[in-house]
C-alpha cells in the first residue's frame, strides 16, 4: 500500500544487523541497519545496494513491501493509491 508500516520496522530490528531493505527496483537500498562504528555508506547513489552487499558480504536482504517504496520519478507516484497520492502531494 505504500505506507510505512510499524512491523515491517520491527521485522527489520529484530532480524539484526546486517541487514538491508532493497528499493522496489531492487537496486537501491530504502533501509540499512548496521553495526557502528561502519564504513561510508552508499545510501542515495544509484545500485547502492550492490555497494552495500561488496561491503557487508554477510548482508541480509529483507522484502518489506512497507520499506520498499520509493518516490524518485513521477511513475512512481503511480504505484500508491489515490489516497496516498493525495496525502503526500498535500505536504
Amino acid at each position: 500500500n505504500g505506507r510505512l508500516d510499524l512491523a515491517d520496522l520491527d521485522a527489520l530490528l529484530r532480524h539484526g544487523a546486517p541487514v538491508a531493505v532493497p528499493d522496489h527496483h531492487g537496486t537501491g537500498t530504502n533501509a540499512l541497519f548496521v553495526d557502528l562504528p561502519a564504513p561510508p555508506t552508499a545510501l542515495g547513489f544509484p545500485d547502492s545496494l550492490l555497494s552495500h552487499r561488496e561491503t557487508w558480504p554477510e548482508l541480509a536482504i529483507l522484502d518489506l513491501p512497507g520499506i520498499t517504496l520509493d518516490i524518485d520519478l513521477p511513475r512512481d507516484l503511480r504505484r500508491l493509491g489515490a489516497d496516498e497520492r493525495r496525502a503526500l502531494l498535500a505536504g
